[in-house]
């Protein structure tokens, strides 16, 4: 599985980046335990920026599975790095999860008219965090 994280706070992505390790594994776990598995790894790739994030798919050879992407910054950039996602990159992905304060949503409807399957309001915890990623896995764990 293949995550995107996309967030100006360093210490928003090593938190989420841990949390997902933490959840893929204890999900292996509980797999292992019925028999199924987790075949692919978790590669977690980190951008502070839309831009970046942009970049990013415009050069990797490799699907994305999820892209989490807090919007909070800047809600116009966000928007916009929405739309060019699913203008010109739709292919390179599979789901958008938006990271967003309960206090501060962004412009929801717009957010999911630019391609935003859910969101996913801080605080979360770790199992919230992992289960949402998950489910948005298309591939699905094996």
């Amino acid at each position: 599985m293949r995550v995107l994280i996309v967030a100006d706070d360093a210490a928003l992505a090593d938190l989420i980046k841990l949390s997902l390790r933490c959840g893929f594994y204890e999900k292996g776990k509980r797999l292992a335990r019925t028999g199924g598995r987790i075949t692919d790894g978790l590669e977690v790739e980190h951008v502070l920026r839309p831009e970046d994030a942009l970049r990013f798919l415009a050069e990797t050879s490799e699907h994305v599975d999820v892209i989490l992407a807090d919007l909070q910054a800047d809600p116009r950039d966000g928007l916009g790095f929405l739309e060019t996602c699913r203008g010109q990159y739709r292919d390179k992905y599979g789901e958008i999860i938006a990271l967003a304060e309960r206090r501060r949503v962004p412009d929801a409807q717009s957010c999911l008219e630019a391609g935003v399957k859910e969101f996913i309001f801080k605080p979360f915890t770790p199992q919230e965090l992992t289960a949402h990623v998950l489910a948005n896995w298309k591939n699905g764990p094996r």
